[in-house]
């Protein structure tokens, strides 16, 4: 498997995904809040580019209305982005429309030409590792959604996760992008909860009281779940397969 790293969503536009599989990362907290939706039941979240778009498809579609702006839910939505208020009780059979800042973003531009997509984070990299390992893609580009166009250290760190999960199913080729972001993994793969409060995301977080959400998203692979983009919607790959493979058995 040869894997590519784009550092931030904008640098996607440099990159020519057709026929590669492509797995997004937003670890504070887009890519971590959906993994959690999925785990506590959603059918299925959709990631919009814009605000507006999100809102659309809530209000046509009865689906529930969840993101941020500046951290912090925006009037009239259902829920915000931090990933524990996705409770079964609050999403379980629901779809959920997801917009923010950066995450949602970097999915939207992901998935124009990819031959598959999948989102992860800290929390799901090693089930994520495990499907992928699965499908055995020749190509696999990582897109870090970064921060408004500059490079975050928790979405590298992330990717460095996941490519050191990978690294289990057979040793990957990496470009020079990927081979950094396992290094920098490396150096602190024993400390996550250190390294995500020490950034820039995790200030942010901070200063609006949502530190817990930096905690949540400090824990490897806690959740099984694999959000994968189907049909225009992401849904939880393992749940979506244990059907089939139950009337096969």
């Amino acid at each position: 498997m040869r894997i590519e790293l784009a550092f931030t969503r904008e640098a996607v536009a440099d990159i020519d995904l057709r026929g590669a599989a492509v797995a997004v990362v937003d670890c504070l907290r887009a890519t971590t809040t959906i993994a959690a939706a999925l785990a506590a039941g959603a059918a299925a979240v959709v990631p919009a580019a814009t605000e507006v778009e999100a809102r659309k498809l809530a209000a046509s579609g009865g689906a529930l209305l969840a993101g941020e702006r500046h951290c912090l839910p925006p009037e009239g939505f259902d829920l915000g982005n931090s990933p524990a208020s996705f409770t079964p009780q609050r999403v379980a059979g629901r779809t959920v429309a997801l917009w923010t800042t950066n995450g949602s973003k970097a999915l939207a531009a992901a998935t124009t030409s990819a031959a598959s997509v999948v989102a992860f984070a800290l929390v799901n990299a090693a089930a994520v590792a495990r499907h992928l390992g699965r499908q055995r893609p020749s190509r696999l580009v990582i897109v870090c959604a970064g921060t408004e166009g500059r490079f975050s250290l928790e979405d590298t760190y992330a990717a460095g996760a996941l490519i050191a999960r990978l690294a289990a199913w057979s040793p990957p080729v990496c470009d020079e992008a990927a081979s950094a972001a396992l290094l920098a993994y490396q150096a602190a793969a024993h400390r996550p909860l250190e390294l995500l409060q020490g950034t820039g995301a995790a200030a942010r977080l901070r200063a609006k009281g949502l530190l817990d959400d930096v905690r949540y998203a400090a824990r490897p692979d806690v959740l099984s779940s694999v959000p994968d983009w189907r049909d225009g919607r992401l849904v939880d790959a393992v749940t979506a397969s244990a059907p089939a493979a139950a009337a096969a058995g």
